[in-house]
């Protein structure tokens, strides 16, 4: 992971131009942090390339442990986001976008079940504001598993893995 941000920091510097400094910094900037690595790869989370999901979730899943209460509060925030689509509301929309949404919830419960080993770390696991994404990924998830119109969808047993492990963990 250190090799790949390590090319892509130098690609950004060949990239840049002269006269804008201020940018390169503000993208090494981005490259460096947790969230902005998290901001970076999120919209990789639905791609109908499965190699770039799999990778994107890896990454997300890879970062240090100490980052780990910042990396459930983004994923609580997009898990937010993907809830106020019309889909999971009960509305109507198109076969594409219907795959998409279901794309990206899969591998952010992939994401939760990757990095739940840390819940039991100490440090976190006293924190209720740690876990309270975490909670409510659960609450959601069984929600969605668990409605008529889900139940019985075999393309969802990889969503309902992961949710299984994330629980047992929890």
């Amino acid at each position: 992971f250190a090799s790949i941000l390590d090319r892509t920091l130098q690609l950004v510097d060949i990239r840049a131009h002269n006269r804008a400094p201020s940018q390169v910094e503000s993208e090494r900037e981005k490259w460096t942090t947790t969230r902005g690595l998290v901001r970076y790869l999120t919209p990789f989370l639905d791609s109908e390339l499965s190699s770039f999901r799999d990778a994107a979730v890896y990454c997300i899943s890879a970062l240090p442990a100490k980052s780990y209460p910042a990396l459930l509060e983004d994923m609580g925030n997009l898990l937010s986001r993907q809830l106020d689509e019309p889909r999971l509301k009960g509305g109507y929309t198109g076969p594409e976008r219907t795959r998409r949404q279901e794309r990206l919830f899969t591998a952010i419960a992939r994401i939760f079940f990757l990095t739940a080993h840390c819940l039991q770390d100490p440090r976190f696991s006293m924190r209720q504001a740690a876990l309270a994404p975490v909670l409510k990924f659960v609450r959601i998830t069984q929600g969605f598993l668990t409605s008529p119109e889900s139940r019985d969808q075999f393309k969802l047993q990889r969503m309902r893995r992961y949710f299984c492990g994330t629980v047992e963990r929890l």
